[in-house]
């Protein structure tokens, strides 16, 4: 009798090993999928900037998107293709594409011009950036009551002239 339980416990003690290792394995292969699924978002986001505050995006948005960044930023650009996100008509966001990446970068340089406005644009973020933003955001404006200067920029503070990542 104390023999078939031992040869039991053994059978079972290997099951688990076997069970443990393919646990291991599940879970190497999802996190894996999980760092394939979010580089591939970030890199379909890789041309989008997103801008909030903008009034009187109609249908014809590429065409209304397109004459605001010429009138407003001063660049002559290409979009792709232009949507809004939000449920609220006037809080809406507009996502657009760029035909490429100088195109972006040239409108993240002259975004600056909005500053006084209540326009904003921004990087298209996956969702972990955008959490990891929004805690940045929420330090830098604790930061600023202490009378600090503070900026933000991705995945950094930059309090008082010093960068901290």
């Amino acid at each position: 009798m104390r023999e078939e339980f031992r040869l039991l416990k053994e059978e079972w003690e290997e099951k688990a090993n076997i069970w443990k290792e393919e646990k291991t394995h599940l879970e190497n292969r999802i996190t894996k999928l999980e760092k394939n699924l979010g580089r591939q978002e970030k890199e379909k986001k890789k041309l989008n900037i997103v801008i909030k505050g903008l009034d009187d995006v109609n249908k014809e948005k590429r065409e209304t998107v397109q004459k605001w960044i010429e009138e407003k930023l001063e660049i002559q650009t290409k979009i792709e293709q232009v949507f809004t996100v939000g449920k609220d008509k006037n809080k809406q966001a507009v996502i657009v594409k760029m035909h490429n990446w100088e195109a972006k970068k040239e409108i993240m340089q002259q975004k600056k011009r909005l500053y006084g406005t209540k326009v904003y644009i921004e990087n298209d973020l996956t969702l972990k950036e955008r959490a990891t933003q929004i805690k940045l955001k929420e330090i830098a404006g604790k930061l600023k009551e202490e009378g600090k200067r503070v900026k933000i920029g991705y995945k950094k503070l930059i309090i008082n002239n010093v960068i901290h990542i």
